[in-house]
Formats: structure tokens, C-alpha cells, sequence
């Protein structure tokens, strides 16, 4: 239980001496012909990618590209201008993603949320073939291939979401494939490339092809073979990107929107995916996760003795893309995805030809490496069959076809539909999508569409998110409610609460609407909120039924089986209360958190947050005890534990005398 947790030393492994014992193990266990082994490890990560493809939807910008198709279909054609937000509606609206759009708002319509992932799960299975066919082409390794496979899935998973961006790996592993197809002499695949190119232009960015093809030009020019035949072709797939309802603009859209990611722009120092993972600290809790970052890092570190081995080839043109798309994924986060899918290919073709150099040391590794591999394929697939893959690394994503209304305001929008809210309202940047969503036939502020916005509007934005500025714009612009995310907006929701012309009509773990009191929507109730524990004893019963169990054996299990997740609907509304200032309704909606989910330290240390400011120091220790048990590395655990301690023998002394 909670008060009979007690510490455990971690020891730790000498590294040399594994390494020694595991090729000892491998050198005893069987392995099957080169042939078979490229079938177990090309079944196992075809296997494991089909299970991180079919996942829930978390992602912040899927009600845009539902409501833009929802619109585009409705309309029967593609917007011009904004046609979602009161606040820009004449700001020009170059939806280059449109193809994906309507794609994806058509299957949304006809099969719910299981639309829009089935088409993520087989255009990202489709893009995974046709890298398979590109190494089979390019005749690599196959041990190889499979360590590079699977670092490229752990690396580039983060990105399986459901927007336009899938297609750009898609249309990527197939330019590839078409362009390895030719170099081999099969000069009738580049035929393909216009037909790639215009469903290119049509669904995402699409300058990432012609550098595929530019650095194929490149070559021919270092080599001084110029085949005309392809740059008939390159000519072709050019005059292809205008075959589109946009025509110049589409076209141009895209070059411009390439300056977000330098680290000056207001955008990228705003929005995590366009900022460098180089300047990210690590925050599993935010979906910076340690272990796809570290994935991409060994890809990079790979990359090297394969870049060498690829300029002794001559191969001018894969060291060109290589460069470029490491590039591109040391300039922000999004583009890591980017880069393992040119990575799977070109890399491990140069560690091919590296290793064929090197043949006699390889052999004796390259039974390792297969075991490993395959263990590691293994356990993978498993632990994202069991949701433990997920769970351990805070990410509110499971292998359903649903949508996570844990993470997304989709709750929140639809309670705006339903009372149908009336006036104006302002929402931040993160629940924007979600209204669009959720509450069409209401304007919003703000979503995510950095194309429609621009940068001048987006920093009049962050102006106004400063409490000083806040009222004015309430006041200048009749706003009759107001939608935040409570997880970075507390600011303003504090400031909206100590004020007396605000009420709170709803509250989810996500998101909280406030209304004007003396407004049209006035009349609505104020949001229920959690009944206070009722005294010590029931107090007690609820920590009595928190059981830690911080062993090694409990840590592996939930490890690998997962089997409890944590709670972020009762943790989220609770921490939504704690610092709200409502303490006593926070606290049991954060006990039953912790009930939930004992052996995560997450909730354990939001519950000691709250105990500290309630000054109930012995349950403090208890609570904090816990934390070091399962996060023994927690600074400001330790610290609070030994100031609550003091706290606590402190008044016990008092009360003695």
C-alpha cells in the first residue's frame, strides 16, 4: 500500500561484459538460410508497423482536414478563403492538402472515425512495401536491412498520424522504388513519376520529390551521363504539379511555407514540431519520447560509414538525398519521418557495400545482429499489442479506431453545439481543430493552419494570451465565451476565474468553457464539480486501496504487458482543479487517478502537490515516498519529501508540548 513503500537500490549491467555474453547466446542458436532470414525479418517488421498504423487519433490538426473535406464536399469546390475562423475570414486559403482532405472527410462520413484510420493504416502498409521493393532492388543485405528497418519504424512511428503528411511518405518510398527500378534499366517505371507527382501536388508538399530527382540529375551531370529519357521525364513530372485547382498558387504555396522551419520564425519557436530536436528537452509526458529520438540518432550515426562506402560506389545521388534529409531532420522534429523513409534504402545499401568490404568481421556479427533484430521485432509487436509501448511512454494513443477525447476538445465542442452557444467566441491555438470539428456551425478564433494565418496575426495572438491584454480584446470584440486548454492556458483561466464577469459552463479534461454572466448565454448552469472527501476515514480508504509495487519483476511486467495506463481524464480534471485553486473538489478525482494507476508517479506527484498546499504533511511523506519508488531520480520529489517530513515532526513535537 501507499505507507509501505520502501526504497530498492537500482544496480546496473556492464555493458562489455553483455555484449559478450549475448553473442555467446547467439553463437548457440540455430539460424535459418538467408533466404528465410529475409522473410522472418521482413514479416516481423511489416507485422509491427501494421500494428503502429492502426492506432486512435490524437492529433491536434485532424478536425482541420476532416472540416476542410466536410467543406469541400458540401461545396463542391476548394476554399479560396477561410471559411472556419470570424477573426480572418478574408485571409487567403491555399488548401494544397485538399486531395487528402476530401479523401479522408468522405470515409469519415461514411465510417466514422474508422474511415480516416483505415486509410492512415494502408497508405502507411503501402509505403512500407515499397521501400521492401526498393531493397530487394537495390540487392542489400538483408540482416541489414532489418536493423535499419526497425530503428527507421521505432524513429518514425511518431509521425503515423492521420494527416496529409502520410502521403508524402507514400509518394517518397515510390519515387524511390521507380528511380531504383530505372537505374536497374527498367525505363518504362519512370512513367509513373507525372501520375505520382500530380497526386503529389494535390495532398502535400511535394518539393521533396523534385529533390529526389534533381540529385538523380546531379549525378548524371558529375558522371557526365546525361540520359535524355529522364529528363523528358523530370520535365513531365514538373508541368504535372499544375494539375490542380489552384494551379501557380499550389505550386508556390508549398516553397513559401519551407521558411517555417528556420529557428527565427515565430512558428517554430511556438510549435514543438517545427523547432529542432537538437533544442528539445526530453518530456515523454509531451510526446518528446526518448526512445524514438534515440532510434533516429543511431540512423544518423550509421549513416556515416554507409556515406562512405556510397561515395566509393559513386553513388552521387543517394549521398546528395541522404545529406539533405538528415539535414532536414536535425532542422525540426517533423522531418524525422522524412528521413528514415530515404534512410531504409540508402543507408542500408551503404552499410551493404561497407560490410561487403569488411566481410570477415561482419560474419561473425551478423548472427547477432539477426537475433537481436528479431527479438527486438518481436517485443516490439507485443508491447503494441498490449498497449504497454504506449503507456510507458505517456502517450493517450490505443489500438482502436477511435478518436482520444482525452487529448482533443472534442467534448468540449460538441457541448458548444449542442446548447448552441451564441456571440463571438475565442479559443486558443490547441483547441481550434477540435471546434471545427465538433461545433461547425460555429467561427472560431485560431486553429492550427499556420498557412492561413501568418505570422503577423499569430503574434497579435500571442499578444492578447498576456492576462493585461486579455480583457481588452474580450471587451473590444463582444466575445461571449471563450474555450481553453486548460493544460497551457491556466494562466488565463485563473485570470478569468478571479474576475466576477465569467462562469464556468463546462469542463472536461481537456478544455474549459467560460460564458459572459451578463451575456446571452448567461443562462446556462454552472459545471458540476466533484464532490469533496468527506473526512479523514474516506480519505484514508483511498490511499489504503493505492498499492505501489515498484519491484523489478512489477517494472518488467508493466513494461512488457502493460495492463494500467494513466488515468489522464480523473488526473487531468484534477490537476485542472488543483490549479484552479478548487483543492478540496481536486482531490478525489486525483485519488481515484491514483487508484487507477498506482505505479505511475505522475499522479502520485500531483497528489502530493495537493497535500502540500492542504499542509497535510503525514500523507505528504507517504505520497512522496512513492514518487522516489517509481521515479527515484526526482529532484523536487526529494526535496518536498524532506521539507513535509520536517513539517510533520514538527507539529507532532508541538502537539506533545
Amino acid at each position: 500500500m501507499l505507507g509501505t513503500v520502501r526504497y530498492v537500490r537500482r544496480g546496473s549491467i556492464p555493458i562489455v561484459a553483455f555484449v559478450t555474453q549475448l553473442k555467446a547466446w547467439c553463437a548457440e542458436l540455430p539460424i535459418p538460410s538467408r533466404v528465410r532470414q529475409g522473410r522472418i525479418l521482413c514479416g516481423l517488421l511489416m507485422l509491427a508497423t501494421a500494428l503502429l498504423a492502426f492506432r486512435s487519433i490524437d492529433d491536434l490538426d485532424y478536425g482541420i482536414h476532416i472540416g476542410t473535406g466536410r467543406w469541400i464536399l458540401k461545396n463542391g469546390k476548394v476554399p479560396t478563403t477561410d471559411p472556419f475562423t470570424w477573426s480572418i475570414p478574408e485571409h487567403l486559403y491555399v488548401a494544397y492538402h485538399w486531395g487528402f482532405q476530401v479523401v479522408a472527410a468522405f470515409l469519415y462520413e461514411k465510417c466514422g472515425h474508422l474511415g480516416p484510420v483505415l486509410l492512415r493504416f494502408g497508405v502507411i502498409l503501402i509505403t512500407a512495401l515499397a521501400l521492401v521493393k526498393s531493397l530487394v532492388i537495390r540487392n542489400v543485405d538483408l540482416v541489414i536491412a532489418g536493423l535499419c528497418g526497425l530503428l527507421a519504424l521505432v524513429a518514425g512511428e511518431l509521425r503515423f498520424a492521420v494527416r496529409p503528411e502520410i502521403f508524402t511518405y507514400l509518394f517518397l518510398a515510390l519515387t524511390l522504388m521507380i528511380v531504383d527500378r530505372w537505374r536497374v534499366g527498367n525505363e518504362r517505371a519512370l512513367l509513373w513519376l507525372p501520375c505520382i507527382f500530380m497526386g503529389w501536388v494535390n495532398t502535400h508538399i511535394y518539393i521533396l520529390g523534385l529533390v529526389l530527382l534533381a540529385a538523380q540529375l546531379l549525378e548524371q551531370v558529375f558522371l557526365k551521363r546525361i540520359d535524355r529519357k529522364f529528363l523528358v521525364i523530370v520535365a513531365l513530372s514538373c508541368v504535372a504539379l499544375f494539375i490542380n485547382p489552384y494551379g501557380v498558387d499550389a505550386v508556390m504555396e508549398p516553397i513559401r511555407l519551407f521558411t517555417r522551419m528556420n529557428k527565427d520564425n515565430l512558428f517554430a519557436q511556438h510549435i514543438t514540431e517545427l523547432a529542432s530536436p537538437l533544442a528539445i528537452e526530453g518530456n515523454s509526458r509531451r510526446g518528446i519520447i526518448t526512445t524514438q529520438f534515440f532510434a533516429w540518432a543511431i540512423l544518423l550515426v550509421l549513416a556515416v560509414p554507409a556515406s562512405v562506402a556510397l561515395y566509393r560506389a559513386k553513388r552521387v545521388a543517394d549521398l546528395i538525398v541522404l545529406a539533405l534529409f538528415a539535414g532536414l531532420s536535425l532542422i525540426a522534429v517533423r522531418n524525422i519521418t522524412l528521413f528514415v523513409v530515404v534512410a531504409v534504402p540508402i543507408v542500408t545499401h551503404g552499410l551493404s557495400l561497407f560490410a561487403a568490404t569488411h566481410s570477415i568481421r561482419w560474419e561473425d556479427t551478423r548472427r547477432v545482429v539477426f537475433h537481436v533484430v528479431v527479438a527486438a521485432s518481436v517485443m516490439l509487436s507485443f508491447r503494441v499489442w498490449t498497449g504497454a509501448w504506449y503507456a510507458m511512454q505517456r502517450r493517450p494513443v490505443h489500438m482502436t479506431a477511435t478518436i482520444e477525447r482525452s487529448s482533443l476538445a472534442l467534448d468540449a465542442a460538441e457541448f458548444i453545439e449542442r446548447v448552441d452557444l451564441k456571440g463571438k467566441g475565442f479559443n486558443n491555438f490547441n483547441v481550434g481543430g477540435s471546434l471545427i470539428l465538433g461545433a461547425p456551425s460555429h467561427p472560431i478564433y485560431i486553429d492550427g493552419r499556420n498557412e492561413v494565418t501568418g505570422e503577423d496575426f499569430f503574434r497579435s495572438y500571442l499578444e492578447i494570451l498576456q492576462p493585461a491584454r486579455f480583457d481588452t480584446f474580450l471587451q473590444s470584440f463582444n466575445i461571449e465565451y471563450v474555450v481553453l486548454s486548460h493544460s497551457n492556458m491556466m494562466h488565463l483561466v485563473r485570470h478569468l476565474l478571479a474576475g466576477d464577469k465569467w462562469s464556468v459552463v463546462y469542463y472536461d479534461s481537456v478544455a474549459v468553457v467560460f460564458v459572459r454572466k451578463d451575456g446571452p448565454n448567461g443562462y446556462l448552469p454552472l459545471a458540476a464539480l466533484p464532490a469533496p472527501i468527506r473526512g479523514e476515514e474516506e480519505r484514508w480508504a483511498y490511499l489504503k486501496e493505492i498499492e505501489i509495487k515498484p519491484s523489478y519483476v512489477d517494472s518488467f511486467s508493466r513494461w512488457l504487458l502493460g495492463g494500467e495506463e494513466l488515468p489522464l481524464e480523473k488526473e487531468q480534471i484534477g490537476v485542472f482543479l488543483l490549479t484552479a485553486g478548487r483543492w478540496a473538489e481536486a482531490e478525489r478525482p486525483l485519488l481515484e487517478g491514483a487508484m487507477e494507476a498506482p505505479n505511475f508517479w505522475e499522479t502520485e506527484n500531483n497528489l502530493g502537490s495537493l497535500y502540500m498546499r492542504l499542509k497535510e504533511w503525514e500523507i505528504t511523506c507517504l505520497v512522496y515516498r512513492a514518487v522516489l519508488m517509481l521515479n527515484p531520480s526526482d529532484v523536487l520529489a526529494r526535496e518536498r519529501l524532506a521539507m513535509s517530513w520536517y513539517r510533520f515532526k514538527k507539529e507532532a513535537m508541538e502537539k506533545q508540548t
